[in-house]
């Protein structure tokens, strides 16, 4: 039997024998290389590759009943403060101790006070004209109890007794202006101490010693420290949600926060007010709280102007569960681990408390306590994936996407 290779030299020779054999040569010369490539090429065996495992963090479901409490920001302002003005004129002759910018007073502490020379004398006149009134009404009402006899007895006319009775009257009405003058000079002579009104601190100083104070004069500004309010605004959706289940606002206690540096300063107080008109550059509800006397001591460095943390108790979500935001696919939808594979549920968003969203299984969905709901964010996701738990032990931490890789195991880094 003749062999392959001697099968082709024959045919080669063939070819060149006949006319235009050279391409005819040439195209069988690419056949046969085709073919050997075909006979000697590598046979590929099948190989089962390893599933994917997905090394994920879980965190044990848990439905709570949970109250979030709103951050916001305010200002404190002074919720009473009284401009001191000058009564009386005159030049002041005293400064108070504690009459100075920042001066703690108590209620009835000197503050300034004007020469009270002329006053003192006024009043001594004043007394003295009252006194003679007094003295001449004496006289005149034994004179009309003696004409009242005379006109009984017919020695005396009714005019004489008229006459008596009308300078008695007027007499009366003498005493009772030098009363008036008294009283009036009284007062002035007092109004030349200026008084701090209650216990606060003095602000704006407006006058020295020796200097003169004219009526209505500005002398300083007692803002009461143990009336301190903040300011701070709710937006409608967080107004709407407190008013939705509690019916009002007011009364809610509140925690105020001044951070000074690195010390953080802590006050209570109580929703007192809220404002007449909603704010138009915020589009919310303005609200007044008042803070705590007792814990705005005399000695709190707290002042009017302060930028404060408020924190507001939100409204109650009751059998809730408390998740980290990145465990949302699709923006409805947790994962379940299952048998070590995930279990797709869907879940409607109530609320947040700041650092986690608040969520509910949807109707003929369910996520029972106790179950393990993946808060990593896997790009390839979907129910059926095989997975590995790491139990989280931190509830907050960053949110980190999973990569996949060429080895069996992917860990989440």
């Amino acid at each position: 039997m003749a062999s392959p290779l001697n099968t082709l030299s024959s045919l080669f020779k063939n070819i060149r024998q006949r006319r235009g054999g050279l391409p005819l040569m040439i195209i069988a010369v690419v056949v046969v290389v085709i073919y050997l490539l075909i006979v000697t090429r590598p046979r590929l065996e099948p190989m089962d590759l390893p599933e994917r495992v997905w090394v994920v963090e879980a965190v044990t479901a848990q439905h709570r009943n949970i109250q979030p409490q709103l951050s916001l920001y305010g200002m404190v302002f002074a919720g009473r403060e009284s401009d001191l003005r000058a009564q009386v004129s005159g030049n002041v002759v005293v400064v108070g101790e504690k009459y100075k910018e920042g001066g703690w007073v108590k209620a009835g502490d000197l503050l300034v006070q004007i020469d009270p020379f002329e006053y003192e004398n006024t009043l001594i006149e004043s007394r003295a004209q009252l006194a003679e009134a007094r003295s001449k009404l004496d006289l005149l009402e034994r004179d009309y109890v003696r004409a009242k006899e005379l006109h009984r007895k017919k020695d005396a006319s009714q005019q004489f007794l008229d006459t008596a009775e009308l300078n008695l009257e007027q007499q009366k009405s003498i005493v009772a202006q030098r009363e008036v003058g008294v009283k009036r000079a009284q007062r002035n002579l007092e109004q030349t101490k200026l008084l701090a009104p209650y216990d606060g601190v003095v602000d704006e100083v407006n006058a020295e010693l020796g200097m003169r104070l004219s009526t209505n004069d500005k002398v300083a500004l007692v803002i009461d420290t143990q009336r301190l309010e903040v300011r701070f605004s709710l937006s409608n959706a967080q107004f709407g949600r407190i008013l939705d289940q509690d019916g009002s606002v007011l009364s809610r206690p509140v925690d105020i926060t001044w951070q000074v540096g690195n010390k953080a300063l802590n006050y209570k107080g109580s929703i007192e007010r809220q404002g007449a008109q909603i704010a138009s550059e915020t589009g919310g509800v303005d609200m007044y709280a008042v803070i705590n006397g007792s814990d705005v001591a005399l000695a709190t460095p707290l002042r009017p102007g302060a930028f404060v943390q408020v924190s507001v108790a939100d409204r109650r979500y009751d059998k809730v569960l408390s998740i980290p935001e990145q465990a949302l696919y699709q923006q409805n939808t947790l994962y379940i681990v299952k048998d070590d594979r995930l279990d797709a549920r869907k879940v409607d968003i109530v609320g947040s408390n700041g650092k986690e969203i608040l969520v509910r299984a949807m109707k003929n969905q369910t996520i029972a306590d106790g179950e393990l709901i993946v808060v990593t964010q896997i790009r390839e996701g979907g129910a059926g994936i095989k997975v590995r738990v790491q139990q989280r032990t931190n509830s907050q931490p960053k949110p980190i996407p999973a990569k996949a890789a060429t080895e069996t195991v992917t860990q989440v880094q």
